[in-house]
């Protein structure tokens, strides 16, 4: 059985802290993960570059609008699942272990093409608890 691959994808602009602490977390689970960055004027770039292959630098001028910053990974998806994140948003183990199972029992897209996870607010390092928001944060990749 083909296993499809998961693609990790962040907008982002001057948070390299936070990217640091995601990739920690996140690149161990996934295939790869594409960057879209908004002109950081700290080590983004660089912290990215270092990463490479795995981690995929794009760059597109911040323009207010983070479906557009967003949307400019679709040029370097082609296959598989991706997963999106804020760069302030970090994944619960559970769910980052869990991605294989839930794109394995996708049966490539014919069960199911979107995933929704509920939100977990934390404020100053303290979590709050499930919240009655949910985001649709695992997507299958399709043409058009």
């Amino acid at each position: 059985m083909l296993i499809e691959p998961i693609t990790y994808v962040c907008a982002t602009q001057n948070r390299v802290d936070s990217m640091k602490r995601n990739f920690d977390k996140i690149l161990p689970w996934v295939d790869r993960a594409i960057i879209v960055d908004g002109g950081s004027r700290d080590s983004t770039k660089e912290l990215c570059l270092s990463l490479a292959p795995k981690v995929e630098y794009r760059f597109r001028e911040w323009s207010d609008s983070f479906c557009d910053q967003y949307n400019h990974f679709l040029y370097g998806v082609d296959n598989g699942w991706v997963i999106i994140l804020d760069d302030d948003e970090l994944p619960s183990d559970e769910m980052l272990v869990g991605l294989r199972q839930l794109v394995s029992e996708s049966d490539h897209g014919e069960n199911y093409s979107v995933v929704e996870f509920r939100a977990r607010p934390i404020s100053e390092g303290q979590d709050l608890g499930a919240s009655n928001y949910y985001r649709q944060l695992l997507v299958r990749w399709t043409p058009n």
